[in-house]
Formats: structure tokens, sequence, C-alpha cells
């Protein structure tokens, strides 16, 4: 499974992937429910449809991007001309585990 977070006003990501199991514990669902998944699951906490999905992280991945978005553009521009991949991008890293 991957699981995927941005925040592009800040041009930060992170991917995450792993291996995935189901987890049915209706405790852990009435903890984390919240009015914003009321719209989604109308049968609150209990819902046939909700589920709780458990990632078993393998391998994390982030950047964070610190240039403005048009140095970001130059710089993309200029590794398609070049055939070189875009240098000095912001910080990226990468965690196996």
């Amino acid at each position: 499974m991957n699981v995927t977070y941005s925040d592009p006003g800040k041009d930060s990501y992170v991917s995450i992937c792993g291996a995935a199991r189901v987890v049915d514990d209706l405790e852990r669902k009435k903890a984390m429910w919240n009015t914003a998944a009321q719209a989604w699951f109308p049968g609150g906490p209990t819902d046939p449809n909700l589920a709780l999905v458990a990632v078993l992280v393998a391998e994390a991945e982030y950047w964070d991007v610190k240039s403005n978005q048009a140095v970001q553009i130059f710089k993309m521009a200029k590794a398609a001309i070049t055939g070189e991949p875009p240098k000095d991008m912001g910080e990226h890293r990468r965690v196996r585990l």
C-alpha cells in the first residue's frame, strides 16, 4: 500500500509504502471519529462501510522544497533541455525500515 500526503502551499510531500491490513476495532473508530467523517459514513463509527487500515511501514520518502516556484520551473526546464536531473530542488530523503 502507498499512503501519501502533500502540502503544495509549502512544497512538502511524504510517501509511505508498506503492507496493509484492515483493523476491526470499534473503540478505535469511536476515538478517531469526527464530524467531517459523518458526510462519508452517515452510520457513524458503526457504519458497515467504515474500515480502519493499518500500514506496516517498509519505506518512507519525503521532499521539502525550499526554492520558490519560478526557480523550480527554471530548474526543471533546464533539466529537460540538458537531459540531466534537476539539481538543488530541496531536501529529499528515503528511509527503509
